[in-house]
């Protein structure tokens, strides 16, 4: 599988994954960092916004790219908090 089709599997789970992200956010919300925060609301509302271009066993190119920023903001608002975790245990 390539990281286009990889893309359409993520765009065909849009509606599954804003719920988790929702779901984690209202766990979690209150003690995750601003900006963690704000990439997981980001990737929440792309997933909200792109689930609806999802008419179709096809995949639009817009919904496709989509895809790709959702999968990268949970990756980026991870390794914050890694970064973060690691800066606390280092003091």
């Amino acid at each position: 599988m390539d990281w286009h089709e990889a893309c359409d599997h993520i765009a065909h789970k849009f509606r599954k994954t804003k719920h988790k992200i929702n779901d984690y956010l209202a766990t979690h919300g209150t003690v995750l960092s601003d900006e963690v925060g704000y990439l997981l609301v980001t990737a929440m509302a792309t997933a909200g916004e792109a689930q609806h271009e999802i008419t179709s066993p096809k995949v639009p190119r817009s919904a496709n790219k989509a895809a790709n920023t959702l999968n990268e903001n949970p990756h980026e608002a991870k390794q914050t908090l890694l970064e973060t975790l690691h800066g606390q245990i280092s003091t």
